[in-house]
C-alpha cells in the first residue's frame, strides 16, 4: 500500500528467476513465472509457484493529455509453496498486509483489501491528506479526496489502471488486466492461487452475473471452468469445489481463508476486529471504521461498510479518532457514566460537585456567624 505493506510472509528467495535483481520493465515485458501446481478432486491446488514479482502488464496512469506515464517496481525472485505452511488447515485468518495469493499469469502478488496508511501530505500534493492504515483502498482515497480536495490528490500513489501499485508491484482489487472482466455469460475463469490452495476467479458467475452467496472470506461452493495459461500449464473444470471471486464490494479479493458460517466467524479468526476504530470524513460522508477487519458481508447481513452520516465539510482535513469499544459492541462504561466525565476545570464531574457543596456549606457558617454577632 502507500506506505509500504511489505511482502508476503510465505515466499522464499530463490534462483530460479533468469534475473534476480534490477527494475521491472514499466510495460511489463520483464514478468517471469513458473507454475508447478496440481489441482485436486477437493479444489485445493499443491505444488510451487516461482516469481519475480513484476507486473505482467503496464504498470502506470494517465495522465494530464492522456499520456500514459510508467512506473517501476523491483525485481525480487522469490518460491511459493502452495499450500502455504499455517494455512493448510481452514478457516484461518488471511494476511492482512502483504501477499494472500499470486496471479497465475504472472505471479504477481495478491493483497487483501487494506493500505498500510498515509501520513500528511505523502499522497496529496498541498501536503495535506491523511489515510489511517487498516482502511480499505476505495474508503481510502475517499478520505483523501475529502481531506485535500480531488484535484490536490496524487493517484500515482493508489491504484493503477489494472488495480495494482507499490513495491513489490501488487493487487487490491479485480484482477481486471487478466481476463476479460466484462460479463460474458460464463464464469469467469482462474487469476490467482491463494495460500491456502484455493483458486481465486474472476468476478462472475456462470449466468453473468456476479455470485450472490459469498460468505466473509468472499468464497462459495460450486463448479468452476477450465484454464489453461500462456505457458500451457492446464487444470481442469471441477464441480462443487470451495472457490474465491474478485468483487466489486470490500474484501474485492479475499477476506479469510474459508468457508466460513457468518461475518461472526470471520471476525473470530482476526484478533484486529473489533479493537482499532477510526472516524473521519470522505468524500460521501462520515464513517465509522474497523480497521484491519476484513470481514464485511454474508447473506445479506453487512459489515464496516456503510456511511454514517452525510454531514461532512469536504475539502478541510480531518482527523482521525480511535475509539476502544467494549466487548459487546456498545460504548464503554466511562462514556456511559456521567460521574467519570471530566469538566472545564480539569476536576471530574464528581470532584466539581464536591468542591462547590463544601463551598456553599462555607458561606453558610459565614452567615450564621454573622447573624449571631449581630443579635
Amino acid at each position: 500500500g502507500g506506505g509500504g505493506d511489505g511482502g508476503g510472509g510465505s515466499t522464499v528467495t530463490s534462483t530460479q528467476c533468469p534475473v534476480t535483481s534490477g527494475s521491472c520493465a514499466s510495460d511489463g515485458s520483464s514478468s517471469w513465472t513458473n507454475v508447478t501446481l496440481t489441482a485436486g478432486a477437493d479444489g485445493i491446488f499443491t505444488g510451487t509457484l516461482v516469481t519475480n514479482q513484476c507486473s505482467n502488464h503496464p504498470y502506470g496512469r494517465l495522465v494530464s493529455g492522456g499520456v500514459f506515464s510508467g512506473m517501476q517496481s523491483q525485481i525480487d525472485c522469490v518460491s511459493v509453496t502452495i499450500p502455504a505452511a499455517g494455512f493448510e488447515e481452514t478457516p484461518v485468518a488471511a494476511p492482512i498486509r502483504g501477499a494472500l495469493a499470486f496471479s497465475i499469469s504472472g505471479g504477481v502478488n495478491v493483497y487483501g483489501p487494506f493500505e498500510a496508511g498515509f501520513v500528511e501530505g505523502q499522497a496529496c500534493t498541498n501536503g495535506k491528506g491523511t489515510c489511517a492504515g487498516g482502511v480499505d483502498v476505495p474508503v481510502c482515497e475517499s478520505k483523501l479526496i475529502a481531506d485535500c480536495g480531488e484535484e490536490n490528490v496524487n493517484y500515482g500513489m493508489l491504484l493503477d489502471t489494472c488495480a495494482g501499485h507499490a513495491n513489490p508491484y501488487h493487487y487490491h482489487k479485480d484482477l481486471a488486466c487478466d481476463y476479460a472482466a466484462g460479463s460474458t455469460g460464463d464464469h469467469s475463469p482462474l487469476v490467482a492461487i491463494a495460500l491456502d490452495g484455493r483458486g481465486l476467479y474472476g468476478l462472475w458467475e456462470g449466468n453473468g452475473s456476479a455470485p450472490s452467496n459469498l460468505d466473509a472470506c468472499n468464497g462459495h461452493t460450486g463448479p468452476v471452468p477450465a484454464y489453461t495459461n500462456d505457458d500451457g500449464v492446464s487444470f481442469p473444470a471441477q464441480d462443487n469445489v470451495y472457490h474465491y471471486h474478485t468483487s466489486e464490494t470490500p474484501p474485492y479479493t479475499i477476506g479469510c481463508y474459508g468457508p466460513v458460517a457468518s461475518i461472526a466467524e470471520c471476525k473470530t479468526l482476526f484478533p484486529t476486529c473489533d479493537v482499532g476504530f477510526v472516524d473521519f470524513c470522505t468524500a460521501s460522508g462520515s464513517v465509522h471504521y474497523d480497521t484491519d477487519c476484513p470481514c464485511f458481508s454474508q447473506a445479506g447481513e453487512s459489515y464496516n461498510t456503510g456511511v454514517v452520516s452525510a454531514d461532512c465539510t469536504v475539502g478541510e482535513e480531518t482527523e482521525e479518532s480511535e475509539e476502544t469499544e467494549t466487548e459487546s459492541g456498545g460504548e464503554s462504561e466511562a462514556d456511559d457514566d456521567d460521574e467519570g466525565m471530566t469538566g472545564g476545570d480539569g476536576l471530574s464531574s464528581t470532584e466539581d460537585g464536591a468542591a462547590g457543596h463544601a463551598h456553599l456549606d462555607t458561606l453558610l457558617v459565614m452567615l450564621a456567624t454573622a447573624l449571631l454577632a449581630k443579635n
